[in-house]
């Protein structure tokens, strides 16, 4: 008799993907990987991370029912703790900050975290209104005569 395929745990999967990236541009970071490459590399690679985390948000069921289950003050700091490290970070200087020791994850890590976080957020925001216009159904409420 065949074993039956474990149940898949998308929370404890996410967070192993998450320290793994984590790791990996951490010590890309340090061994100086980004500020070899250039500029340009450099920003197609921060936005095709971007892209990859929103879309793998939006796309797989699971981790986005995962994501929506973090709590919504916890979505604002992973949201907004990037956005004010990239400001200050730009700020003081510039794009190339961001690809030069250890700000090199916030460029390649939190910003693409940060984005889904936003993403997230939004539709928390959003979500009860969406539900509450189309929970009623039609003959909830009499038509105006």
């Amino acid at each position: 008799m065949p074993d039956a395929a474990p149940g898949e745990d998308t929370p404890r999967a996410l967070a192993v993907t998450l320290a793994i990236w984590a790791a990996a541009v951490a010590l890309g970071a340090a061994d100086g990987v980004f500020a070899r490459l250039g500029l340009a590399v450099d920003e197609a690679l921060a936005a095709f991370a971007a892209v990859f985390a929103l879309a793998t948000y939006a796309l797989d069921a699971s981790v986005r029912g995962a994501v929506d289950r973090v709590p919504a003050a916890l979505l604002l700091v992973a949201a907004l703790v990037p956005d004010a490290g990239l400001a200050l970070a730009i700020q003081a200087n510039g794009a190339q900050a961001l690809v030069d020791g250890p700000l090199a994850l916030l460029g390649f890590f939190g910003i693409p975290v940060a984005l889904v976080a936003h993403a997230a957020a939004l539709l928390a925001v959003a979500r009860p209104r969406l539900r509450s216009r189309a929970g009623r159904p039609p003959g909830a409420r009499p038509a105006a005569t």
